[in-house]
């Protein structure tokens, strides 16, 4: 009787077991790594963005947004952020900064 309880328990483990390794099996098949390699991550941008890119004048040195209090320099990934009928451009940290509006580094 000891004998076949214990088989019986470890086959529950054993059952068990496998249940557990087969649940992460899946959540594992299931997770979504993202890939770097991809066009749309920006990080890899293979050239940095101009003022001239995002509208402003070949003198514009930064950018910044009608709806912001922020300023940066036109390859920042937040200047990319801003819609191109928010732009103000700036050709210095001076205008920048009479306008109103502080400088945040990338």
């Amino acid at each position: 009787m000891k004998t076949s309880t214990a088989l019986l328990t470890v086959g529950l483990t054993l059952v068990a077991f496998a249940v557990i390794l087969g649940v992460i099996w899946i959540m594992q098949s299931q997770l979504q790594v993202p890939d770097k390699s991809g066009p749309n991550i920006t990080d890899d941008r293979e050239e940095l963005r101009t003022c001239e890119d995002l509208g402003c004048g070949s003198d514009a040195v930064y950018v910044g947004s009608v709806n912001s209090d922020k300023y940066y320099v036109c390859s920042c990934h937040y200047a990319d952020r801003i819609l191109p009928e928010n732009v103000m451009c700036f050709v210095s940290d001076s205008e920048a900064v009479e306008a109103g509006y502080e400088f945040v580094e990338c």
